[in-house]
């Protein structure tokens, strides 16, 4: 019952960092947008 209440809390902080890894990522795209070199699209979806 607590184990698989944690491992539910461990799954939900791993999508949590995933997605604050996207959105960092799209905001490093913005702003090499705004600079005006802006890199390909794929290399950072890497």
């Amino acid at each position: 019952m607590i184990l698989s209440l944690l491992l539910a809390q461990l799954k939900g902080v791993a999508r949590w960092r995933n997605q604050a890894f996207i959105q960092s990522k799209i905001m490093f795209a913005e702003v090499f947008h705004l600079s005006g070199n802006a890199p390909e699209p794929w290399s950072l979806m890497a």
